[in-house]
């Protein structure tokens, strides 16, 4: 832990000094971070769990995650129902429904691999948790939501019926 801790120290301080020697700008801060996230975060998650040892007693974790997930989506499709107003459904509700069931834990990794004991124990269990229920979730079921209640373009002619007179004024001059 003390290894990562003073790599992460030496990141910190390369940068500074870079940003002070004027290598990196603010605006190289988003994409840096991107890229970084991108491109380490699945080469650190893929060399972590191609060492993995998974046990067949895993499988209860995986069938509670199911069970948990399924639930939770009855739960988040339930309250949506009842809290949001009939009036303003459609994107607002699938805003609602996508916010009560984005389960992102993948925050933890770098957290729970930092020690070594939590690595050998915890990890497991988390990766089995996170690929059994959790990316179902976030990949499939948040994707079919955003799929249903995403707001749908007017048609050209619900776009001018629905346009302010001084518009359709200025468009029909031109």
């Amino acid at each position: 832990a003390q290894r990562s801790f003073l790599l992460g120290l030496i990141c910190m301080v390369s940068a500074i000094a870079m940003r002070h020697m004027g290598f990196l700008k603010i605006e190289d801060a988003a994409p840096v971070s991107r890229l970084t996230f991108n491109f380490c975060f699945p080469c650190m998650l893929f060399a972590k769990i191609w060492k993995l040892e998974v046990s067949a007693s895993l499988g209860r974790a995986a069938a509670v995650s199911i069970g948990f997930h399924g639930l939770w989506i009855c739960l988040a499709l339930g309250v949506a129902w009842v809290v949001v107003p009939r009036k303003v459904r459609g994107a607002k509700m699938g805003q609602f429904i996508y916010c009560m069931s984005g389960f992102n834990i993948g925050f933890l990794y770098p957290l729970i691999l930092a020690s070594d004991s939590l690595a050998e124990t915890v990890f497991p269990a988390l990766v089995v948790w996170d690929l059994a229920g959790n990316v179902a979730v976030v990949f499939g079921y948040n994707y079919l939501v955003a799929l249903t209640f995403a707001p749908q373009p007017l048609a050209p002619s619900a776009a001018a019926a629905s346009a302010p007179p001084a518009a359709l004024a200025s468009s029909s001059a031109s």
